[in-house]
């Protein structure tokens, strides 16, 4: 359906919200893409691989960036044998528990001569 538009709003109102580009437009918009593709030109794969090389370099020889990396390092290896650590120490505290007990059950069969028989035979047979 089309609407009257005696004064030609509506069509005015077209026009401003998409406005048809000018001449100055279009050749700002080639100078652009001409900057654009200028710039991207020399970026061969050689360039790209000598650019890449020289942050790598640059990143190791930044002493920052090595103190972190310690730092990090340090950090997990911490908490990695913390783990190791209090785990080795819970089995030796398991063991040394049931020796204890162990050890009592036999005193209270055989006494203290009982004990000394179970240490002389190797503390049963290992």
């Amino acid at each position: 359906m089309q609407y009257p538009d005696p004064e030609g709003a509506i069509e005015r109102s077209r026009s401003l919200l998409h406005p048809e580009p000018t001449n100055r437009d279009v050749m700002a918009a080639l100078r652009h893409t001409q900057v654009m593709i200028s710039a991207i030109e020399p970026l061969t794969a050689e360039t790209v691989r000598d650019a890449v090389s020289d942050g790598v370099k640059a990143a190791v020889a930044d002493p920052a960036m090595w103190s972190a990396a310690y730092n990090a390092m340090q950090e997990r290896a911490q908490k990695e044998a913390g783990g190791w650590v209090l785990g080795g120490i819970k089995a030796l505290l398991s063991r040394a528990g049931w020796l204890v007990l162990a050890g009592a059950a036999i005193y209270m069969l055989g006494g203290w001569a009982g004990v000394l028989a179970f240490l002389k035979t190797g503390g049963g047979g290992r």
